[in-house]
């Protein structure tokens, strides 16, 4: 562990070096491992591995359910309290959260710990197993190939250092504080996001009809069908090293460079060079196989995109929208997921009649998308602070 005993970052009037103990020391804590239990329809919520985030718990993830006959056998070990700190020792390994509910139970791979009155905040607790340093303790005595995984044995005797309550209760309502800050930023950008599934589903037509629910003024007839072959010349990008590119743009590298990715809507860096213009991009291998992007403007892209090219101006962001709603039943997921050329180019798809429709669509839904990747940023940003913060105000 980090031989530091006080934080580099402290509250005005707190002083002194922190204790340092073994988590059995300080905290009582609950092993659920043993006889995975009876699954219900409905009855007492199962909060599993896969519902603990890192910071909070996620109730629609996943839903399971125990009997309600079975709750007291099932959680016999010791039932939750709110505020108890739960964390997870396999798939995944480590996210931390508190109970916010009492009427629930607790499956295997999840430990609770409650720490021992007078000296261990539990609020406390949940910040320090989130910094990086307890993280990184725990990687570094995990086991396991693929899942890596820890026991219960070895998790109670890792060491951590704290202050006193006083000082343990500024941090958590400091950081309590933060948390309910970055929870408000995410429930604007989930909201965003749910705005656009809406008008995905009454601006495009459902199945069956050729007129959407929701229509730009001025804007009628029905919509038509065209295969993608019809529209597209259809092609691929080229294969580029990372090493050849810049982070960040400049006057020689100015040119983005897209790929397979999700993240930053698959931007990797800048090129010297550019190979498309205004053109649809799509992924043709591996996990996001199928994913599809307008990219305005020159760019290039790497071998593992698809490329639509049309002069006439369909390739726009409507059709990118429109292809984004079709394309995953089209992906073959034999072996490594594909959506190749040949595939891309019987797609049928049902567009507006006019170009000054598909425009003000994808306008439209560019502002949308705009609004929700500034939204995504200030989330990252301020988890980013938390971070920072964490390891300052902790040791």
């Amino acid at each position: 562990m980090d031989k530091q005993q006080e934080p580099r970052l402290r509250f005005k009037g707190f002083t002194g070096a922190w204790k340092e103990q073994k988590i059995i020391e300080i905290a009582d804590y609950v092993d659920y491992r043993g006889k995975t239990p009876r699954k219900t329809e409905e009855g007492i919520f199962l909060i599993t591995a896969k519902n603990v985030k890192m910071g909070s718990l996620d109730y629609k993830v996943s839903q399971e359910f125990i009997a309600i006959e079975d709750f007291e056998s099932v959680m016999s070990r010791g039932k939750a309290e709110i505020g108890d700190v739960l964390i997870t020792t396999e798939a995944p390994l480590g996210n931390v959260a508190q109970i916010d509910r009492e009427d629930v139970a607790l499956a295997q791979r999840v430990i609770k710990y409650r720490g021992i009155k007078g000296i261990l905040n539990n609020d406390f607790l949940t910040q320090k197993f989130l910094t990086n340093t307890f993280q990184a303790t725990l990687g570094s005595l995990s086991s396991g190939g693929t899942v890596q995984g820890i026991k219960g044995s070895l998790l109670h005797q890792i060491e951590i250092k704290y202050p006193s309550l006083p000082e343990q209760t500024h941090l958590s309502l400091f950081f309590r504080r933060l948390d309910s800050q970055i929870a408000e930023s995410r429930a604007v950008l989930e909201k965003s996001r749910q705005l656009k599934k809406a008008m995905l589903a009454k601006m495009f037509p459902a199945n069956g009809e050729k007129i959407p629910k929701i229509r730009f003024k001025g804007f009628e007839g029905e919509w038509e069908t065209y295969q993608i072959c019809d529209l597209f010349r259809i092609t691929r990008g080229n294969v580029l090293a990372t090493t050849n590119l810049v982070d960040n743009k400049n006057e020689d590298y100015c040119y983005p460079v897209y790929s397979s990715q999700t993240k930053n809507k698959g931007l990797m860096g800048y090129w010297k060079h550019y190979l498309f213009e205004n053109a649809i991009t799509w992924t043709t291998d591996g996990a996001n196989a199928g994913d599809v992007n307008f990219r305005s403007g020159k760019f290039y892209c790497t071998n593992v995109c698809g490329v639509l090219i049309n002069e006439e101006g369909f390739a726009n962001q409507c059709i990118a929208e429109i292809l984004n709603l079709v394309t995953p039943s089209y992906v073959s997921y034999v072996g490594n997921p594909k959506l190749m050329n040949n595939v891309m180019a019987e797609i049928p798809i049902l567009i507006p009649p006019t170009i000054k429709e598909q425009t003000a669509i994808g306008n439209f839904f560019r502002q949308l998308d705009e609004t929700i990747a500034l939204q995504s940023a200030e989330v990252e940003k301020l988890n980013q602070l938390k971070k920072g913060l964490l390891t300052a105000m902790l040791v």
